[in-house]
């Protein structure tokens, strides 16, 4: 069997790295032969290359001149152009990683007839941002076998688009992490010894909840013992303006010095290790790589419900679940979690356990190889 693989980008964030796991292991089918297609550059390109010949191609023009173009090329009964590997190659599978693949997967297969199988990593309101309605229920019931990464998302799939649920499967994200793939002795710069970090991860927007927690880190501050809680976002904003203004509101709540931001980094991992708990302050995120990273390093979870898949998984033994966008309770759950060191560890381990015996690399790239090799093609 010949696939490609179609990635939005090659960023080091959740659904890229996943697929190149899934890669890596995919790579050992003596009978699977498999290129990736980017549609972005990014930092996890070189490792892809490692894998499988990759190509990077900007498949849909988006500029009102391609566009014109494109147009009079219709005209003229020349069409559209057409990336050299796919006229060359002859694939037998399209596998279309995030929604932001979908439309050059279903271009594929009305021009070549391959059928496709979507990765869907988003939810319904995200789903809702990228695209209108009518236009992802006809372009997703193209596809072939549909797999998301929660029971919520397969719900929200079902009941909300009207998809099939015959098509419709789950297989959760997956941690590769353990004892002996991490750098212990990362140092977080004026992070002391004796400091409980609380800490963040992923793009800083406000999707990911970065503007609340000024408000979270004030509510804080008011209890009795704060002054060694130091929250450490690991990543970046990607606006410039958003930046200084969650900048600017620390600094005039007089905050600046409980919060620390990495920027990007080739090894979050490394700083997880240094967190006391994992703070989750999406208003929605399907099911964050982030959150298996943490609970496989035995760092109890805080989110809110209704926000995310991953409520599920912590429940009320591997952290704290609070109620949605109520920042008291939050403010509550991280500070019993600071005082209630015995808690704190149990809830730790109990994640990793769990993580470990149900939400396994083995079980989801197994559960994925099948899927594949029981799309008919």
């Amino acid at each position: 069997m010949r696939i490609l693989f179609i990635s939005h980008d090659a960023s080091r964030t959740g659904a890229p790295i996943v697929l190149l796991k899934l890669l890596q292991e995919l790579k050992k089918e003596k009978d699977i032969y498999f290129e990736l297609l980017l549609l972005k550059d990014g930092e996890l390109k070189q490792e892809f290359e490692k894998i499988c010949k990759v190509h990077i191609e900007l498949f849909h023009p988006i500029g009102i001149k391609e566009k014109i173009k494109n147009f009079l090329r219709r005209i003229l009964g020349k069409g559209i152009p057409i990336p050299s590997f796919l006229t060359d190659n002859k694939f037998d599978l399209v596998y279309a990683n995030t929604i932001l693949t979908l439309r050059t997967a279903v271009l594929i297969n009305d021009m070549y007839h391959i059928p496709f199988i979507t990765h869907l990593h988003e939810s319904k309101s995200m789903i809702k941002a990228i695209v209108d309605d009518e236009t992802f229920v006809k372009n997703i019931n193209k596809s072939s076998k549909i797999i998301t990464v929660s029971k919520r998302n397969a719900e929200q799939l079902i009941n909300y688009f009207n998809i099939s649920r015959s098509i419709t499967n789950i297989v959760y994200p997956f941690s590769t992490i353990n004892d002996n793939n991490i750098e212990k002795n990362t140092q977080i710069q004026v992070i002391k010894d004796t400091d409980f970090v609380v800490g963040l991860s992923g793009t800083a927007t406000n999707t990911k909840g970065i503007d609340l927690l000024p408000l979270l880190i004030k509510k804080l501050k008011k209890k009795p013992t704060h002054s060694n809680i130091k929250f450490v976002w690991v990543g970046d904003f990607i606006n410039k303006i958003d930046k200084e203004l969650i900048m600017d509101d620390l600094n005039k709540l007089s905050l600046s010095d409980y919060f620390i931001l990495t920027g990007t980094t080739n090894n979050p991992i490394s700083y997880y290790n240094r967190f006391d708990i994992f703070l989750l302050l999406s208003r929605e995120d399907s099911f964050p790589l982030v959150c298996l990273e943490n609970a496989s390093l035995s760092k109890p979870i805080i989110c809110f419900d209704n926000a995310t898949g991953f409520a599920k998984v912590i429940e009320n033994d591997c952290g704290i679940v609070v109620p949605y966008l109520d920042l008291e309770a939050m403010c509550d759950a991280i500070y019993e979690l600071y005082i209630n060191k015995d808690k704190r560890i149990s809830m730790g381990e109990n994640a990793k356990r769990k993580i470990e015996n149900e939400y396994n690399a083995k079980k989801s790239i197994d559960t994925i190889i099948n899927i594949i090799k029981n799309t008919k093609v």
